[in-house]
């Protein structure tokens, strides 16, 4: 054999180990990428799976929670335990301030459970939490505090002046009061600020009367408006015996900021009166906006009122 066709025969034999070892590896290759989707899909249809197992929670304000809550406490959490057995943590706290029950337990340790699922609150060492919960029942009779999915657990920090005040000392007397949630619009009377008429009908996201509680609706400009009556209301009774908004200084100033953005910003149905179209940046747009809102006040007062945009 020629040293010519000894050279080729190798390379020839070289080339097929190369590509041999090279489809090996792409085939490795491909199986490892192919195994790590497999299990990222798993991972990520049993996180789905979770959080569709957790379902929803209602919206509850936080004067409802108290009053409904048998466990109402400000604490300090020292320790997160969990319990395999129970499908819980159980806390350990110091009792910060006793907001309601148990009683006279100021400066001393508590123990409550959660669920340790993902739906369950995740507690953090230190930190300072606002907590609800109810009694449970053990299957021998014994009872502990459980902090369930849904009920509430605020950094204390977090909350606003109205809300501390409320769970120290003002949801207590007004109980009796009930805060209706909703998801849509209510309609309500509705007066003309430049003739001071009354009109019989109008829908509105929110209202300050009969403790309107819309936060869902809140939450869909939540980036430029507050959720007000969360942050700044108590529904309290009136001489009359009905429950509405108590009008503090921070609650009408957010109902305005709240309701001036929706009308102008999306067209969105709100509150209408002509002076709220004050808040438009030029002349024109004001004008418009004025002609628009008084047309169709007196398009409820004709008998009309179907719901529509102004902008």
């Amino acid at each position: 054999m020629s040293m010519f066709k000894t050279m080729r025969m190798w390379r020839l034999l070289l080339k097929q180990e190369v590509t041999s070892q090279l489809g090996v590896r792409f085939v490795t290759t491909f199986c490892l990428k192919m195994k790590a989707l497999l299990l990222f899909s798993l991972i990520g249809a049993a996180f789905v799976s979770e959080i569709k197992a957790c379902g929803q929670c209602p919206s509850v304000h936080p004067q409802q929670r108290y009053c409904t809550s048998d466990l109402v406490v400000r604490v300090e959490i020292m320790d997160v335990v969990n319990v395999p057995e129970k499908a819980m943590n159980r806390i350990t706290a110091r009792i910060i301030d006793s907001l309601k029950l148990p009683k006279r337990q100021t400066g001393k340790t508590i123990e409550f459970y959660s669920p340790s699922s993902f739906c369950g609150t995740h507690f953090v060492k230190s930190s300072d939490y606002v907590v609800t919960g109810n009694k449970a029942t053990n299957e021998d009779g014994s009872k502990y505090w459980l902090h369930s999915t849904c009920d509430l657990a605020m950094v204390w920090l977090d909350l606003s002046t109205q809300q501390k005040e409320g769970f120290m000392t003002k949801y207590e007397k007004i109980c009796e009061c009930k805060i209706e949630s909703t998801m849509g619009a209510s309609d309500i009377k509705m007066t003309s600020v430049s003739t001071g008429s009354g009109y019989t009908k109008g829908q509105t996201y929110w209202t300050p009367d009969k403790c309107y509680y819309n936060p869902l609706k809140s939450g869909d400009f939540s980036e430029v408006a507050e959720e007000c009556e969360t942050e700044y209301g108590y529904c309290i009774p009136g001489s009359d015996g009905e429950c509405s908004w108590q009008l503090t200084l921070e609650y009408e100033e957010c109902f305005e900021e709240r309701d001036n953005y929706v009308m102008v910003a999306s067209g969105e149905f709100a509150i209408t009166d002509p002076a709220q179209c004050k808040v438009l940046p030029s002349r024109r747009k004001r004008r418009k906006c004025r002609k628009k809102v008084k047309k169709y006040l007196a398009s409820l007062e004709r008998g009309g009122g179907e719901t529509e945009t102004f902008l």
